[in-house]
């Protein structure tokens, strides 16, 4: 790939980002539907209107009110969607004439649309300049294939035209009319690239008439015709123009930048002339997002405007139309050399105020100007700064601003007169500056360059404030004297490094006898083992007080158990911890540790024991799971109602097991009956209600008896006639069992082929004969045995067959025995009734002869008559039992419906089966199968069992509620006998008596939780004994008290008696206080002999010991003289007076802000030219206005009052003149793009301001039509996001469910290809009137490197209101909607100056709190005078998120943080896009936005916020603990700091010492005033400001930033200053406190 197409598609790739064809952009897809019950929809719909005849009259200055749909929907035909154009109208009716917009929407939905429309369009148009409300014309039905044979539809609105909305008070509420926006009317061009891009379909050019207004009919016509065309030729369905017409908004803010940034466009009408990457390499890289080589480095660094204006003129300096502190000046210089910078500008540095010096600057080198922001208000504020310097006339605000606005400044500019300027004065003004700053400067140079004194280097300042603070410190006349007598003495001149190792080993020296004496302190030195070095000792005292801290901790834990230390050194620790373990097994236990254990509540305790025990006794008779039916009553009487039921259905002669049996059987019997009846005939079904279920019963059972057995119906009957109450049933049934078994055997033989005459013949004595002679035959019996051979012949008798084997013989012959016996008892069978003969036939063909006689038995139990029996069984023998239908169980015999009819009994067990089941399954499942299980007979019992055992768990449970005695739940059911017994036991465990007595009386008397909790203190203070002696056993400390007791021969240290120890520890506690006396005693006398100095230093100590003055002040003085002698100090500083010198700095801040007033008049007069040498004079193109170019165009358009050319047209035809008459173009990336010419460098300078939300995609073209880049913004605030670019149709999507893209910036990449080393940083804050403002973001954001000036108030104006009935839920916090207005107004009723805007951290919380504000407006005169008197600039009230803070500022912001506890109490860690990437940043910019004040009101706690990685939630916790706190706890903060020098330090104290408070190096972040004395009267304030001209003032950047500057910016913080002028403090430095302190007290009685 060429590194031209790789460029190409780089730059594509970015363009593509700027144009979103998706479907969720409502130009590709403009949704009409809207949910069921929304509050609002996103536009209105226009109908009855002809939309020619709108936009006509709204071009003449013609406003409509929109109106809402009013016809009755029921009596009355609805509006047609689709409107009539111009050509149409028959006839010009009513509504075509009047003046106002009918829609399609009704009330409520009107109001709150119209409502939703008008923000948006208001806060797009405050923001970014944009109008996106249009009244759209015309919509493209089509169709976009998703899947074979299956189409989705689309509306795209064609032609926009801009209109705004006014909304206006009415009696009603609200008013809302459009009225023309004066910009251009366009096609929608993202459906013209979508058809484009994806379709390759083209749409007609929207023409424009004479005077440049769109031709729209003409436009349908040519658009219906390609369509009808298109239609022909494609499938699916036919793409038509529908004429609706809506109200809606659209975002198109970066659709003109994507049509500019298409460099490769040379061949197009309207495109680059020449590609800008062919000449602009600074571009590619900016493309690229790669370093650029084209850069030119910034170069020498070392700015100092004194020094570097000193040889300029006024022509050469640059010319600041505003002050400008160092970190401005150096970037205002490197602006005017022509470098390519970054500029980091945190908040309130002054990027705007630099920006306008840089324009100011730039436009008198002749450079033009291209300054571009995409919010509104970043142009607004530079404009406004420019207007008040008299310059805004050179500069063309087309920042969203409409045809007319254009014109009209550039008719002000040409009707703009300029007064004539002294230029000779602008001179002499510079020149009289310069030589008093050289003054100025000479003073200071003079007091801090370093001089040198024997090879020491040393300045005035340091000599003049040493001998000033000396002076300051003995202004006692005597101690004058003594001081003198010191400086004549002859002493060496030392080097500091000595001098500073002198001072302290000095003074010590002299003090130490003096103070030895004073302190009586002489008793350490007679002590053994004392250590000399100061490690030892150091070491030693520590370890003694350590142990003396110890001892004071137990001491006060003594006192408050109130025992003593003997008290608790004879408790044994094994007793203590044991009876601890007693105590943590009591409070394991259900008894409540808030009683105390005394006889009364034993006594009580014993009472619920026999409660417990009557309970448990009464448990043993219940199973476990009729339990839970006595935890509620509704229960236990559901239970109780079914047993009771079971026990009145269920007669004691039943023969079920249990309950589940007799369910189940009353169940069979319905289902049996229901089968019954089902398969007989209609005769048989009458005859068969009307039998009794016993009858029934039984004779069902004779039936399947019947069906089942083998036995012939005839057969059958005999043997029931014959059987039926038959008083011989036994010898019946022992006869049939007799008959089988001799049919049975004689079937057996006839199968062996047995002739069973013979068999008979032969008899039972010879078959038993011949079994005895096989059985008894030996082995060779066959052989030898003649009966054996008889017996073996008997078998031809019987069969012909082969006669078997002995063995199978002898079995054979047994059965012929048998068979032969069991014959001749038939005979003796007496069967008189049935006969033996028909018995015999019946025992052949029945099977089961028991069966049948149960059968019978049951049928003789039910009927008295044997033809009734035969009758039924004649009835109920055509079921037929070998259908599955009626294969149903036996039926049992069941008490309560054996004597009813079967039509009853089915009635009667259905009832009770369902009632008696659905109640047992109600009861839950486990109850269901113990309920089946339990014996009927017993229930009775059961229901006794029950109601004793629910008695007494109410009696346990009352005795229980009243004595509080035991804790839980459920202990009426829960607590037992063992349990109070084992809490009885543990109360005998218990050894009080072995402890002092207050345990004993909080046990009795208090609670058993406190005397646990006294016990712990025992323990606590028991080891806290044991830890007291281990270090006194430290084996220095321990050495040290055995040496000094000796006599007693000690084995441990604990022998010794506490006070004995006390004595010691306590000397040795003296000894650390008074650490450096004692070592100077051992050691400095040698010390000071090792450095080698003698000379005067006894004589020091001897004045030191008679006047009181320190050795070291006394050889400072000494010194100091010899030192000055020899600098010449009294020679040098006669050359100065403070008067003069504050005579000077007066001057000069004077000609200062003079010379800058009069460099606007300057720059104005010297920038101003004629309009004929602006206006170019073009070549005539025609007399068609259409073809007028430049000047001429120029003149035709100002003479117009509407229907302007549109400004594309303006700024193509006319550009080189309108630059000429504004050499300042102010714009925003998408008006640039749509505006300007498409030619590289047509401006020399391009500033793009709040570039941290730019993206770089938005700023390529800028780049391209730039010579010279200066990028300003701030990294630390928001960067660029997708959130509000697409344009989201769901009213109900929160905002935390949108997906934000955050993009880099336009400030992040330059740092990529410019460099960092072409980035500065302003470091100046000005915003905050307070530091708590700002200190807390220049701690987390900036590491404290922003210069931040100190406020003249000790508190914080970060104010905290918690919110404490939070109810956050779905982005809403209601409670603090409540707060957030009660706040605003307590605020405007404090102060209704101070301007305010109200923040919110989402968007559903902005909409909530606006829509209060606006009811709160209309109610409140205070609120609604307020809001008038702000309006209409940029400090109007407004409410806006988090997301569109960046570049406000206001006196007071209101924060709502919104999350917080929801109604529950329950608090999430999702804070929105708080959570996400770069919501520190977010917080960051929305912390920095007041000037004056800060109101957090907030339904969250920093402890509310979880510890996490995630940086956004982490700072918001740090700010609501610095809110609580009114610090940040993370910084080591100080009230006061340190003195930076002796001498500051000795005027702090001498004021001090005059009662004054006096703070030092007050501020925080790069400047800090030396010392502010406090209000006598208010010691929150601070009534004067001490500056010293010492280092910090020698090092200052300029007599600017030290005379003026930071002198003016603390005054407007209310601060008064007293300049310290050295010269006049070392002449007479009580005096000069004496002038200083009348100052004081003069402030102060002022300010009473």
């Amino acid at each position: 790939m060429s590194l031209t197409k790789e460029l190409e598609e780089q730059l594509k790739a970015q363009r593509d980002k700027l144009l979103d064809l998706s479907g969720s952009n409502r130009l590709v897809d403009f949704k009409f539907k809207i949910k069921e019950n929304a509050r609002s929809q996103n536009y209105l719909r226009i109908v009855d209107e002809v939309p020619e005849l709108i936009i006509d009259k709204l071009n003449v200055d013609k406003r409509f009110e929109v109106v809402p749909n009013t016809k009755d929907k029921d009596q009355e035909e609805p509006y047609s969607l689709d409107l009539t154009l111009k050509s149409q109208i028959k006839e010009s009716l009513p509504q075509y004439k009047d003046f106002d917009i009918q829609t399609n929407e009704r009330e409520p939905i009107f109001s709150r649309t119209c409502d939703k429309l008008f923000k948006k369009n208001k806060l797009e148009l405050d923001e970014r300049g944009l109008n996106s409300l249009c009244i759209s014309v015309g919509f493209l039905r089509w169709f976009e294939e998703e899947k074979s044979n299956s189409y989705r539809e689309y509306f795209s609105p064609l032609i926009l035209y801009p209109v705004q909305m006014i909304k206006e008070r009415s009696l009603n509420g609200f008013q809302y009319s459009v009225e023309a926006s004066e910009q251009d009317t366009n096609l929608n061009v993202c459906l013209i690239q979508k058809m484009f891009i994806e379709y390759g379909f083209k749409l007609p050019e929207l023409e424009l008439d004479e005077e440049g207004q769109p031709l729209v009919e003409s436009f349908f016509d040519s658009l219906n015709k390609i369509l009808k065309k298109r239609n022909k030729d494609a499938e699916g369905p036919e793409w038509e123009v529908k004429y609706y017409s809506t109200i809606s908004n659209f975002s198109f803010r970066n659709i003109s930048i994507w049509w500019d940034t298409n460099f490769f466009n040379q061949n197009e009408e309207n495109g680059w002339g020449v590609n800008p990457l062919d000449e602009k390499e600074l571009l590619k890289d900016f493309i690229s997002g790669i370093p650029s080589s084209d850069i030119e480095p910034l170069g020498d660094m070392d700015i100092r405007q004194d020094r570097d204006e000193q040889n300029q003129n006024s022509n050469t300096v640059p010319k600041l139309i505003s002050d400008a502190d160092s970190t401005q000046y150096k970037v205002i210089v490197k602006a005017l050399e022509g470098k390519n910078l970054i500029v980091q500008g945190p908040p309130g540095t002054g990027k705007s105020q630099t920006i306008t010096n840089i324009i100011g600057a730039l436009l008198e080198k002749d450079k033009k100007i291209l300054f571009a922001a995409d919010k509104r208000a970043a142009l607004e504020v530079v404009r406004n700064r420019l207007a008040d310097k008299s310059l805004a006339h050179f500069t063309l605000d087309a920042h969203g601003k409409s045809k007319g606005n254009v014109i009209e400044s550039i008719k002000s500019r040409m009707n703009t007169r300029i007064d004539s300027f002294d230029q000779s004065k602008y001179v002499d003004n510079f020149k009289q500056l310069k030589e008093i700053r050289n003054q100025l400067n000479e003073h200071v140079n003079c007091l801090n360059e370093p001089l040198e004194v024997n090879d020491e280097s040393i300045t005035l300042h340091e000599l003049i404030w040493q001998d000033v603070k000396n002076k300051i410190i003995l202004n006692d006349p005597v101690k004058q004297e003594f001081l003198k007598e010191a400086k004549s003495l002859d002493i060496e001149i030392i080097d500091r490094a000595k001098r500073e190792l002198l001072k302290p080993k000095l003074n010590q020296y002299a003090k130490t006898c003096k103070q030895l004496i004073e302190a009586n302190f002489f008793e350490i030195t007679k002590k053994r083992d004392i250590p000399e070095t100061e490690s030892e000792l150091d070491s030693l005292t520590k370890t003694s007080n350590k142990a003396l801290g110890q001892y004071k901790n137990i001491k006060k834990d003594l006192e408050a158990v109130e025992i003593d230390w003997n008290n608790i050194s004879q408790i044994k620790e094994n007793n203590l911890n044991t009876e601890l373990e007693i105590y943590k097994d009591i409070l394991e236990t259900p008894i409540s540790p808030e009683i105390a254990v005394n006889d009364n509540n034993l006594e009580a305790i014993s009472k619920i024991d026999v409660l417990v025990k009557k309970r448990e006794e009464k448990e043993l008779f219940l199973d476990t799971w009729i339990t839970p039916f006595v935890k509620s009553n509704a229960k236990f009487e559901s239970l109780e109602l079914l047993l009771n039921d079971l026990e009145e259905n269920f007669k004691q002669t039943e023969k079920f097991n249990n309950i589940g049996e007799f369910i189940d059987a009353l169940i069979n019997v319905q289902n049996s009956i229901q089968v019954v009846i089902r398969n007989l005939g209609r005769n048989s079904k009458e005859y068969a209600k009307s039998i009794t279920y016993g009858k029934f019963r039984s004779c069902i059972k004779l039936v399947k008896f019947f069906k089942n057995d083998s036995i012939s119906e005839t057969s059958f009957k005999k043997l029931l006639v014959g059987t039926f109450n038959n008083l011989d049933t036994k010898l019946i049934i022992d006869s049939l069992k007799i008959l089988q078994r001799n049919y049975q055997l004689s079937e057996k033989l006839k199968s062996k082929n047995i002739n069973l005459e013979n068999v008979v013949d032969i008899g039972t004595e010879r078959f038993g004969k011949a079994v005895e002679d096989i059985d008894s035959a030996g082995f060779l019996g066959c052989l030898f045995d003649k009966e054996f051979r008889k017996a073996k012949v008997l078998w031809k008798s019987i069969s012909s067959e082969k006669r078997p084997k002995n063995l199978e013989l002898s079995k054979i012959y047994s059965v012929c025995k048998k068979y032969c016996k069991r014959l001749s008892e038939e005979k003796d069978l007496n069967i008189s009734i049935i006969g033996l003969d028909n018995l015999k036939e019946i025992a052949v063909e029945i099977n089961d002869v028991e069966k049948f006689f149960e059968s019978l038995n049951d049928v003789e139990n039910n009927f008295l008559e044997i033809d009734n029996v035969l009758e039924s069984f004649q009835i109920f023998k055509e079921i037929n039992f070998e259908n599955n239908e009626v294969d149903f169980p036996e039926l049992e015999e069941i008490q309560i419906i054996k004597e009813l009819t079967l039509s009853e009994s089915l009635e009667k067990s259905s009832s009770i089966s369902s009632l008696l089941n659905n109640k047992i399954i109600s009861l839950g499942e486990e109850p269901k199968q113990k309920i089946y299980t339990l014996n009927c007979q017993s229930l009775e019992q059961i229901i006794d069992d029950l109601k004793d055992f629910k008695e007494s768990v109410n009696d346990l449970e009352n005795e229980l509620d009243v004595s509080q005695l035991f804790e839980g739940e459920n202990l009426e059911f829960t607590l037992s006998k063992q349990s109070i017994n084992n809490i009885l036991k543990l109360f005998g465990n218990l050894s009080t008596e072995e402890f002092p007595e207050n345990l004993s009386v909080n046990l009795t008397e208090e609670s058993i939780n406190k005397a646990f909790l006294l016990l712990n203190k025992y323990l606590n203070i028991k080891n806290d004994q044991k830890i007291f002696y281990e270090i006194l056993e430290d084996k220095k400390l321990s050495s040290f008290i055995k040496a000094n007791y000796e006599d007693k021969e000690l084995e441990k240290i604990s022998n010794l008696n506490i006070n004995e120890i006390l004595d010691i520890l306590d000397l040795l506690r003296i000894t650390s206080n008074n650490l450096g006396l004692l070592l100077d005693y051992f050691r400095d006398k040698y010390s000071l002999e090792d450095l080698g100095i003698n000379k005067g230093i006894e004589e020091i100590v001897s004045i030191s010991l008679e006047s009181g003055i320190s050795a070291s002040l006394l050889f400072d003085s000494a010194l100091l003289n010899k030192i000055s002698e020899k600098a010449s100090l009294e020679i040098k500083l006669s050359r100065y007076k403070g008067e003069t010198l504050n005579q000077l700095k007066k001057q000069f801040c004077e000609l200062d802000k003079d010379f800058i007033e009069n460099t606007s008049t300057y720059l104005n007069n010297n920038l101003y030219k004629p309009n004929d040498d602006c206006l170019v004079e073009a070549p005539s193109q025609g007399r068609s206005p259409k073809l007028f170019t430049e000047g001429k165009l120029i003149r035709h358009e100002e003479k117009k009052s509407k229907r302007h050319l549109p400004l594309r047209l303006l700024f193509k035809q006319a550009y080189q003149s309108i630059i000429n008459l504004h050499p300042c173009v102010m714009m925003s990336p998408s008006t640039a793009a749509q505006y300007l010419p498409k030619k590289t460098d047509i401006f020399d300078v391009l500033i793009i301001d709040e570039a941290s939300q730019m993206k770089p995609e938005q700023a390529f073209s800028l780049i391209a039509r730039c010579k010279q880049m200066i990028i300003v913004g701030d990294q630390k605030q928001l960067p660029p996001s997708s959130r509000f670019e697409k344009d989201y149709t769901t009213d109900e999507m929160l905002e935390d469910d949108v997906d934000v893209e955050y993009s880099e910036s336009i400030l992040e990449l330059a740092d990529k290809v410019i460099g960092s080393k072409n980035s500065l940083s302003l470091g100046w804050h000005y915003r905050s009137r307070h530091t708590s403002l700002i200190d807390f973001s220049n701690y987390y954001f900036y590491d404290n490197k922003l210069t931040v000036f100190a406020s003249n108030d000790v508190g914080s104006q970060v104010v905290h209101k918690p919110v404490e009935n939070s109810q956050y839920r779905g982005g809403v916090n209601l409670p603090e909607v409540k707060a957030v207005m009660d706040a605003l107004l307590e605020q405007i009723k404090s102060d209704k100056e101070k301007s305010i805007i109200i923040a919110t951290m989402n968007q559903q919380q902005e909409s909530e709190v606006n829509l209060a504000l606006e009811a709160e407006i209309l109610n409140n005169k205070m609120l609604r005078d307020f809001d008038s008197k702000h309006q209409g600039n940029l400090d109007e009230l407004a409410v806006k998120k988090l997301e569109d803070i960046q570049g406000d500022e206001r006196d007071v912001v209101i924060i709502s943080t919104v999350y917080g506890p929801d109604a529950d109490g329950k608090i999430t860690q999702m804070f929105g896009d708080i959570n996400r990437a770069n919501g520190h940043r977010r917080l960051n910019v929305l912390f920095t936005r007041a000037k004056h004040k800060v109101i957090l009101v907030t339904s969250l706690r920093s402890s509310n916020i979880k510890e996490s990685k995630r940086e956004g939630p982490q700072i918001l916790k740090k700010y609501l603990e610095y809110a609580e706190k009114g610090e940040i706890t993370d910084l080591d903060r100080r009230t006061s700091g340190s003195t930076e020098n002796p001498f500051e330090e000795s005027i702090r104290e001498a004021l001090t010492n005059r009662g004054y408070v006096v703070d030092a190096q007050v501020g925080s972040g790069g400047y800090s005033i030396d010392l502010a004395i406090r209000d006598p009267n208010d010691k929150s304030r601070y009534i004067l400001a001490v500056e010293c001209d010492g280092k910090a003032y020698h090092s200052s950047y300029s007599a600017r930033a030290n005379d003026r500057l930071r002198q003016e910016v603390l005054e407007g913080k209310g601060w008064n200053f007293f300049r310290i002028w050295s010269t006049d403090w070392f002449r007479d430095p009580i005096s000069e406190i004496d002038q200083l302190d009348k100052l004081v007290k003069k402030l102060s009685a002022s300010n009473p």
